[in-house]
This record gives structure tokens, C-alpha cells and sequence, in this order.
């Protein structure tokens, strides 16, 4: 009994001597490519966390770039260089360069100039407002070619600026007039064609949009010079006259001296839309005045001083 339990206890510690082996010539063979696999994926995890965090940064660098850029298309076009990738800062600088060459265009004003404070003599020539509004044009078709199939959003911003653009060089080459007609045409429906299904809002602004232009082909607008118009229809401005003094406030002076309302008047400049609507409703407006079927009453005849009355002697 003693001899088959000691052949049983060696039995066991041989196999077991067996396992420890198995398992120690396992790790020797695959423990180290084992480990190495593991430290690739921690080290990959940790690298991707720290490049988004980097990513993150600079897209919030460009953005804050971006938004304390001024309107000025050189500033504008150098942050899109700057931080081409980075979110949609490429796109939403474009587009601001391109609308500020339209909008000079279309007010005859030098680029960064105020409206407010812009002179009328040193307003831009024909040619210079044409060469805008082609960069403008330019521009939003580099935006419309990269986004058309990537970002749809910024590819109608261009469509619309580039219909924008076509109509109003339209006004500006009368000889092409119909070719600029016919581009902004097309950019419309195309605007119209890429909302559908996505923008129920833009199908109706294109559509919208469209009409005018139909309005405005079979209707061509002439725009007269003042020495074209008679002298009685000339507009001649008071340079005295602000029109600021129309709504300036009633403690302001004016003139050199404060304006005053009558006493128990109301100055509705001081009330809010919503108080005017309230007076407008509380007020007793008159009625139409009912037609008289049977016409105006005649007037009373002047009196006769010849005419003898009933009571006036006779000869």
C-alpha cells in the first residue's frame, strides 16, 4: 500500500513537473512577441489620445484666428492657407473674402472702408467694381469645385454667391447682360436641384430667387444719372439735414437747444414695438363713410335780393 502510494505521489509530481515545463517553454517562445503587441497597443492608444488633443487645439486656435480676423481678403485668404484641414476654416474663410469683394463691389467702396463713413467722390469705377466682383466670382467657385460632393452646405453658400455675382454683373455689362442673366440662371437651379430632398427652406428661396430673375430679364432696369433727369425731378440733398435727427432721442439736443414734447403727448419714440401695436388697437378708428344712395345734397341757392317774397310789398 505504501509502495502505490508513493509510485501515485511521483506520478503526480512528474506530470506537474510536466505542466510547469509546457508553460515555461510557451512563454519563452511567444511570451515576448506577446508583450511587444500588447505595448503597440497601449502606446498606439495613448499616441491617438494625444494627437486628437493636439488636433483640438489647433482647430480651436484657427477658429479663434478666424473669428478675430478683420473683412479684409488678403487677412482672410492667408488664414485659409494658414489652416487649410483644420475643421471648416479653408471654406468659412474663403467665403468671407468672397463676400467682401462683393460687397464692395455692390456698394462702390473701398474694401474695409465703413459705409457709414465712406466718401461719395472716391466711389470705385466701373472697372474696379467688375474686377471684384470676378474675384468674388473666383473665389466662390473654388469653394463650389472642393465642397460639391464633401461639405453641401458650403457649396450652396457658393452657388448663391456665384448667382449673386452673375446678376450683378448683368447690371454692370450691358452688352453681356444676357450671358450674366442665363449664369446666374443656371447657378439658381442647380441651388434649387441640390436643396431638394435636404432644405425644404432653400427649394423656396431658389424658386423665389428665380422668379425675380424672370421679373427682372423681361424687365430690365434703367438707372438714370440726375443730369439725365428733368430739372423737376432732380434730387437735390440739403447737406444741413441728418437724418439721425429723425430718431434721435428727445433728452438730445438739437439745434442748440433740447426738443420738447407737448405736454400730454406721447413720444412714441421711447415706446416699444409692442406698446405702439397696443395703442394702435386700443385706438376708435372711424368707420368708411356709407355712400348716400340718393346722391350729394344740393346746395341752397343764393338769395335773390330782386325777388319779391311773400312777405315783401309790392308796388
Amino acid at each position: 500500500m505504501d509502495d502505490r502510494q508513493r509510485k501515485v505521489e511521483a506520478g503526480a509530481g512528474l506530470q506537474e513537473s510536466r505542466l510547469n515545463q509546457d508553460f515555461i517553454d510557451l512563454l519563452k517562445k511567444y511570451g515576448t512577441p506577446t508583450l511587444l503587441v500588447l505595448l503597440i497597443i497601449m502606446a498606439s492608444y495613448v499616441g491617438w489620445q494625444r494627437y486628437s488633443q493636439w488636433q483640438e487645439g489647433r482647430t480651436d486656435r484657427a477658429f479663434a484666428e478666424l473669428d478675430n480676423a478683420s473683412n479684409v481678403p488678403a487677412v482672410l485668404l492667408s488664414i485659409a492657407a494658414d489652416w487649410d484641414g483644420q475643421g471648416s476654416v479653408w471654406e468659412i474663410a474663403t467665403i468671407r473674402a468672397a463676400r467682401a469683394y462683393l460687397t464692395a463691389a455692390r456698394t462702390r467702396t473701398e474694401i474695409g472702408v465703413p459705409l457709414e463713413g465712406a466718401d461719395a467722390s472716391a466711389a470705385l469705377s466701373d472697372d474696379r467694381v467688375r474686377a471684384s466682383l470676378e474675384e468674388a466670382g473666383r473665389l466662390f467657385q473654388t469653394v463650389l469645385d472642393r465642397t460639391r460632393n464633401t461639405k453641401p452646405i458650403f457649396a450652396q453658400d457658393a452657388r448663391w454667391g456665384l448667382a449673386t455675382v452673375s446678376m450683378s454683373l448683368a447690371r454692370l455689362d450691358e452688352a453681356d447682360r444676357q450671358r450674366h442673366l442665363d449664369a446666374a440662371r443656371q447657378h439658381l437651379n442647380a441651388f434649387v436641384e441640390a436643396g431638394q430632398g435636404r432644405d425644404a427652406n432653400q427649394v423656396a428661396v431658389g424658386t423665389a430667387r428665380l422668379q425675380l430673375l424672370d421679373l427682372i430679364e423681361s424687365n430690365p432696369v434703367v438707372i438714370y444719372e440726375s443730369a439725365q433727369l428733368p430739372e423737376e425731378a432732380r434730387f437735390v440733398a440739403d447737406p444741413a439735414f441728418n437724418p439721425m435727427d429723425m430718431v434721435r432721442d428727445t433728452a438730445a439736443p438739437r439745434d442748440g437747444r433740447p426738443s420738447e414734447i407737448p405736454e400730454g403727448a406721447t413720444d412714441i419714440r421711447r415706446l416699444t414695438p409692442e406698446e405702439i401695436q397696443r395703442m394702435i388697437s386700443d385706438m376708435e378708428l372711424p368707420g368708411p363713410v356709407p355712400a348716400d344712395p340718393e346722391g350729394p345734397v344740393p346746395a341752397d341757392p343764393p338769395a335773390d335780393p330782386e325777388q319779391s317774397g311773400p312777405d315783401q310789398d309790392g308796388p
